[in-house]
């Protein structure tokens, strides 16, 4: 009859190990590891999986719930800001100065930009969760690549100067729809129609270039003022108007 013993599977690697000076000479010895690790083993895996089905219905919140990080009071002075340098532009820029143009509503871009990020900035801050935190991050992620590629258009085709300036009001107007759409998940569903309105008004805008009426004061001013008053009427009703 062999001699069986149930050791760790350390001691079969240990072929040193004094326990074995006991055994007879001549014995046949069979020795098997201890089952004891399969249970952790198995306990192990339920962990993960059960980790893995927690991120993804973490992901899944993430997905379903708005972004509430911008706000209808000043979504709605970016709009007005749009519809006063409508009125400013006239006795800006000259009539017929498209480089003088790009220059002015780059400005109220850039200044318009800086204004919200300092809202947005204080309201990722304000987070208590890491949930509305992160959710924060993915719109930045996803809107993030709009307002780059429309500083790069403009980069670009800005020391070309000449007719092509007359195409940028109706690219930045699609930039920025595209951009809408990109964040739909994390916006109220009325902004697909944000983003229709400025992918509709970026048309017309092309439609006007052979005229030169794409650089008109009112073509930026109601285009993106009255665009952003739109997004915050979207915002007050299916965000704060319940909500608070």
């Amino acid at each position: 009859m062999p001699i069986t013993f149930r050791y760790p599977l350390s001691v079969i690697n240990n072929v040193t190990d004094t326990r074995f000076d006991f055994l007879p000479v001549g014995a046949n010895l069979r020795v098997r590891p201890l089952v004891p690790h399969q249970p952790i083993i198995i306990k192990t895996m339920e962990l993960q999986k059960a980790i893995i089905q927690l991120n993804e219905i973490h992901a899944q919140i993430t997905k379903t719930e708005f972004y509430r990080g911008f706000r209808t009071i000043p979504v709605a002075l970016t709009g007005i800001t749009a519809f006063l340098a409508a009125l400013i532009q006239p006795y800006w820029i000259a009539a017929n100065d498209p480089p003088a143009f790009v220059r002015f509503w780059s400005l109220i871009a850039t200044l318009n930009i800086i204004y919200i990020s300092v809202f947005i900035v204080y309201d990722y801050q304000s987070r208590q969760t890491e949930i509305e935190r992160q959710k924060a991050r993915h719109v930045l992620k996803q809107f993030s690549p709009t307002l780059i590629a429309g500083a790069l258009v403009t980069a670009m085709m800005y020391p070309i100067q000449g007719d092509i300036l007359y195409w940028l009001p109706g690219l930045w107007s699609l930039i920025f729809s595209l951009g809408l759409f990109a964040c739909q998940p994390y916006f109220p569903k009325n902004t697909f129609w944000l983003g229709v309105y400025y992918l509709s008004a970026s048309a017309i805008l092309f439609m006007q270039v052979p005229t030169h009426q794409s650089l008109h004061p009112w073509g930026m001013g109601i285009v993106f003022g009255l665009g952003q008053l739109l997004a915050a009427t979207i915002i007050y009703r299916e965000l704060e108007s319940n909500h608070g």
